[in-house]
């Protein structure tokens, strides 16, 4: 009996078992025989109808029950900012075509069906104006200027705004707002522009409400705020809201007005001050007025100093003159003492050494009775092997300074240099010199020369490391024909009649010259040269000189010449005349009536065609004995000492004289009147019937071109 019931529950269990794996394998059966991924999807894509257009959202479904089988479905826009995957659709400007795919999803098993396109139609008016309102912060009435937006994004894509006022008396289109006594409503359309195209909506009214005359100033009165004290300049409006405003200063000592510029201007004082600007407020003839109480602060000795410290920049490594202040703002004044004055001189003027030099300047402050002192350490470049070094604005070069050493053809004789005996040419060629770095060089130099005794000198400049070539001012020799080669080229640089000017607005560190003596036979006398000059133009060069021993009137008889009274070329002439004025002063007799025509033909310049060359003139001097040179002076107050302790000078100038204007004039420089507050400069001016003419220095300053020719 026990184990007939242990049969049975076994047979039971069996059976149960076996069963159950029927009914696994069958359901696995029926599963795989009653469905095609393919088929379920078609039958999907049937059941599916997508409008050809829509404006509203399509609610996607997210699954399909097909024959008994559920299936999930996920949808694929091909542009989702317009449709998304739930079907939400997001409006733009304009039409737009979205293609739409589905992916079946049964399991692990997946296909995809293109169901087709569908165009989402654009905002409506009303729907584009309802969205620019909540993106835009425009308002309903207007109380000031409105700031109209120009630009926007609209669904993804970036637009431009253009605004029209209906009324533009009232607001403009760039939301200038005028006011009136009355309440105005200005009706406003506005573009709204894609790279697809535009479209004009009508934005609504914009209410600017009325307003008293009284009532725009006194808004325009609150825009206003004046600072309660002040240290520097600060703003002042002049106009407003269509109000006119003129303002007034207490004390326009202390805080000035400056209309062009809109703004009060502080001006330094030596303790604070109390000043009130008025204001009248204009506007539709209403007048309101008010005061504005201000205290102009001053500034604290220890505050100014430090700012004018702050003001002077020393450069780490020179190669050229600095400039060193030694006055400054807010009244204060200053000193330079340098450890190596040999190197840097107090006045800022650098010598180059051959090895570099660090150089300590010690700049010294004073304001009021208070004192600060700093130091700047300077660095000077050292020049190269075989250089000397300039540190003025001109070179003299005297003959007996010159080392001929075993020069095989010139010689030292009474201070001269000359053609040794047999030798019918020869030349120097000098050292390179280094320079403050100059915008153009006037080579000259002084020789006694004749038909058969001739000079040239020719000069080069070294710009950036290049050289020019040589450029020549050829011979010369009194008698002669003498001409200059006209537009000539030297690379870096180029002559211009006189003057050797440096391309391409550059500057030049150096130069050399060669000096060329020739006579036609050895039975024909040598020339005697004298010196070699060279007169440099410096940007921004300062050159003091220390007047304040000089007398207060100093002037030299210098014989007069009318250049006009020589017919034909009378005009043309002033710089002989004036270089012959200054051969009489000397003692040269001349037994013409018109010496300064004589004197003209012999120093024309017949390459140029011109008689006012600076170097022929000076050159032209030289030959009648004496050491004669061009040089630029670089301040009055050099001129003035040359006159009381060398002597008279021919002088360019250009501009207006106050009698005449000129292009370009040579006169004679011959003393100056400063006593009793003349302040006049004497001039010998050979295009005036008079002559000799007392011009005002300050006129005189600003004609003269600083070119003078020199008559040791």
């Amino acid at each position: 009996m026990e184990e007939s019931e242990k049969s049975i529950s076994m047979r039971k269990r069996l059976c149960l078992a076996f069963l159950f794996i029927l009914l696994f394998f069958s359901g696995c059966w029926n599963n795989a025989s009653t469905y095609d991924i393919n088929e379920i999807a078609d039958l999907i894509v049937e059941e599916i109808t997508l409008p050809e257009q829509t404006s509203e959202d399509l609610n996607f479904k997210s699954s399909y029950r097909v024959k008994g089988i559920d299936v999930e479905v996920r949808w694929i826009p091909r542009d989702q900012a317009v449709i998304d995957a739930k079907g939400s659709v997001t409006k733009g400007l304009t039409t737009r075509e979205v293609d739409i795919e589905i992916e079946v999803i049964i399991d692990d098993d997946r296909v995809t069906r293109y169901l087709g396109t569908v165009q989402v139609l654009p905002l409506s008016d009303e729907e584009l104006l309802d969205v620019l309102k909540q993106l835009l912060d425009v308002p309903e009435e207007a109380e000031d200027y409105i700031n109209f937006p120009t630009q926007c994004e609209i669904a993804g894509v970036a637009a431009t705004l253009s605004w029209h006022s209906g009324n533009t008396d009232a607001i403009t289109d760039n939301g200038i707002v005028k006011f009136a006594e009355n309440d105005q409503y200005v009706n406003f359309e506005l573009d709204v522009i894609t790279a697809s195209g535009a479209r004009r909506i009508a934005w609504g009214d914009i209410k600017v409400p009325g307003r008293s005359h009284e009532e725009h100033i006194e808004f325009v009165i609150d825009k206003i705020t004046i600072p309660e004290s002040a240290n520097a300049d600060f703003w002042l409006p002049f106009s407003l809201y269509d109000v006119n405003i003129n303002w007034s200063s207490s004390d326009t000592r202390v805080l000035g007005i400056d209309k062009p510029n809109r703004k009060a201007v502080w001006k330094f004082n030596e303790t604070d001050k109390a000043v009130v600007l008025t204001a009248h407020f204009f506007y539709n003839m209403t007048i309101i007025t008010r005061e504005y109480n201000v205290t102009v602060l001053t500034i604290p000795h220890e505050e100014r100093m430090e700012a004018c410290f702050d003001s002077v920049s020393l450069p780490e490594a020179v190669n050229s003159f600095i400039v060193l202040p030694t006055e400054f703002e807010y009244g204060v004044t200053g000193e330079w003492i340098s450890d190596k004055p040999d190197i840097i001189s107090p006045d800022g003027i650098v010598t180059l050494a051959e090895k570099e030099q660090i150089v300590t300047l010690t700049l010294k402050l004073y304001s009021g009775n208070e004192s600060m002192t700093k130091e700047y350490r300077v660095t000077t470049e050292k020049i190269g092997e075989n250089e000397k070094f300039i540190n003025l604005h001109y070179l003299v070069d005297y003959a007996e300074q010159l080392d001929l050493g075993d020069n095989h053809a010139l010689m030292l004789q009474d201070d001269r240099v000359v053609l040794k005996p047999g030798v019918l040419e020869g030349y120097y060629e000098s050292p390179v010199y280094r320079a403050n770095p100059f915008k153009s060089l006037v080579g000259s130099w002084a020789a006694i020369s004749g038909e058969k005794a001739t000079v040239e000198l020719k000069v080069r400049v070294r710009v950036d490391g290049t050289w020019s070539s040589y450029l020549t001012y050829s011979s010369f020799g009194l008698g002669l024909e003498n001409a200059m080669i006209p537009n000539q080229a030297g690379g870096v640089a180029r002559m211009s009649q006189d003057e050797i000017l440096i391309n391409d607005n550059k500057t030049a560190e150096a130069f050399q010259y060669q000096v060329i003596l020739r006579r036609s036979s050895l039975a024909d006398d040598s020339p005697r040269l004298a010196l070699v000059a060279a007169a440099l133009e410096i940007e921004n060069y300062q050159y003091k000189v220390d007047v304040s021993g000089l007398p207060d009137k100093y002037d030299h008889e210098v014989p007069q010449l009318n250049q006009n009274d020589v017919p034909n070329i009378g005009n043309q002439i002033c710089s002989p005349t004036s270089s012959t004025m200054l051969l009489m002063f000397k003692g040269h007799e001349f037994s013409e009536a018109f010496p300064h025509e004589k004197n003209a033909r012999l120093f024309r310049d017949y390459g140029n065609k011109i008689y006012g060359n600076w170097v022929y003139n000076t050159v032209g001097m030289s030959a009648y004995g004496e050491k004669s040179y061009v040089k630029r002076v670089y301040s009055w107050e050099e001129l003035q000492y040359h006159l009381v302790h060398v002597g008279p000078v021919a002088l360019s100038i250009k501009g207006n004289t106050g009698k005449y204007h000129t292009n370009g004039h040579l006169l004679v420089v011959r003393g100056y009147d400063m006593s009793n507050g003349k302040n006049v400069v004497i001039c010998n001016d050979p295009n005036l019937p008079e002559v000799k003419y007392e011009y005002p220095l300050s006129v005189f300053l600003q004609f003269t071109r600083n070119v003078i020719y020199v008559v040791e």
